[in-house]
């Protein structure tokens, strides 16, 4: 039984509640299931230790990447969460990405002189981060406050699908399909909100291009420092792609000179794959005789 199912009368803290469960599977070693319920609690309110939990679940299954992301998160909220660095490190790691996790382990040792973090640290040695590292998607969620500017509405107009079924007659009369009904995606003011359009707009990578393209420059490093990560950018270049881009050069450029400022991006590019830093660079191009910054801000 967890905290909260034990006070009778009170209006008990959901998130609070899954939280306890996720605790009581992670000691009985059901990683799955502890991820499930942490998931939940994240879903209702973001917290560091949680996320930390989550991180060290997914350790426990080898799933480092998402352990990379969710140790991200916590560090976002705080950044001199111990665990979080050192359960980073451990990710970083196992993913090839040597030098980076001896730099957690340095930020760990100068906060608590950790001898974990001195031994970790020691057995990694001189090791050289791998060229690249491709990670699979990973879902994630939340965050932060916004300003008070305000936002455009954003209309994304998709055409309906229908599924097919092995019980329909093969001489069935093909029925026109209704176009759906348009959803309004509002101007992100939290990275929640974003979160929710790249879930929503998966399946339509142009629609997801445009709604990034649509945020004010103003909001680019408030939204998305620390928490754009490669599978956003996957999305948006997919987007890209599928976009008449002629007359959109200076909308383009701007995006992409702000989003080279962003923290996290060179990680995000080092994750991509190939063809894709390959056409990154190509939109780079009209950037590098005025602003040669950009293209090495982006790791390329």
């Amino acid at each position: 039984m967890g905290i909260a199912d034990e006070l009778p009368g009170v209006v008990k803290d959901s998130a609070l509640v899954h939280k306890e469960r996720g605790n009581e599977y992670f000691r009985k070693h059901h990683y799955h299931n502890a991820i499930v319920e942490y998931t939940t609690s994240l879903e209702i309110r973001p917290d560091k230790l949680v996320f930390g939990n989550r991180a060290q679940s997914y350790i426990n299954l080898k799933k480092w990447s998402e352990a990379l992301m969710d140790c991200n998160r916590a560090l976002q909220l705080d950044d001199k969460l111990t665990k979080a660095l050192y359960r980073r490190a451990i990710a970083l790691d196992a993913l090839g990405l040597h030098q980076m996790a001896v730099a957690d382990l340095d930020r760990l040792i100068g906060i608590t002189n950790d001898p974990a973090a001195h031994a970790m640290k020691e057995k990694i040695g001189n090791k050289q981060n791998v060229p690249q590292v491709i990670l699979p998607e990973v879902s994630k969620g939340e965050e932060f406050g916004g300003a008070d500017e305000p936002w455009v509405e954003c209309e994304i107009k998709r055409v309906g699908e229908v599924a097919s079924t092995s019980e329909a007659p093969a001489t069935a009369t093909s029925v026109p399909v209704e176009p759906a009904q348009p959803e309004s995606l509002s101007r992100p003011t939290v990275f929640a909100d974003f979160e929710t359009a790249y879930s929503k707009l998966r399946a339509w990578p142009e629609d997801f291009a445009e709604y990034c393209l649509s945020v004010p420059i103003s909001k680019i490093r408030f939204l998305f420092d620390g928490l754009f990560e490669t599978r956003h950018l996957q999305l948006f270049l997919g987007g890209l792609k599928k976009l008449d881009l002629t007359s959109r050069t200076d909308q383009l450029q701007a995006f992409l000179g702000v989003l080279s400022r962003v923290d996290g991006i060179p990680m995000a590019v080092l994750l991509l794959e190939d063809e894709e830093q390959e056409y990154l660079s190509d939109l780079l191009k009209p950037l590098d005789a005025g602003h040669p910054d950009v293209r090495e801000s982006f790791g390329m």
